[in-house]
């Protein structure tokens, strides 16, 4: 492999341009690579935490497992401090945040949420 200095290219370069533009390519590519995987661990794209916890809530009712959505993209979206908060699974049919009432059925459903 050739070892391209930052300031300098190697004696007698113009003698084979192509293959020094194709070493250049190659390094390109590669540190384009590079980039663009610790963007997206820094964006938190590759984490091992599950996306979806199971809450718990007591209210007069008894209590109530809600699902919260840990996504750290949620937040970026939003550009003021004040419109952040948690976010729970909304059940779009009976227009009411989802929850369960048993722990076994909430972690089952977390379960699944996670698999998706």
């Amino acid at each position: 492999m050739t070892i391209i200095k930052p300031d300098s290219l190697p004696r007698l370069w113009w003698l084979f341009p192509w293959s020094m533009a194709r070493q250049l390519h190659r390094n390109c590519n590669a540190l384009r690579a590079l980039c663009d995987r610790q963007d997206d661990l820094l964006r938190g794209k590759y984490t091992t935490r599950p996306r979806w916890e199971v809450e718990q809530n007591e209210s007069d009712h008894g209590v109530r497992y809600y699902f919260h959505d840990t996504d750290p993209e949620l937040d970026r979206g939003k550009t003021y401090a004040h419109f952040r908060g948690k976010a729970y699974l909304y059940d779009g049919p009976n227009k009411c945040f989802a929850y369960e009432t048993d722990p076994a059925k909430a972690i089952a459903r977390v379960t699944e949420l996670n698999a998706k």
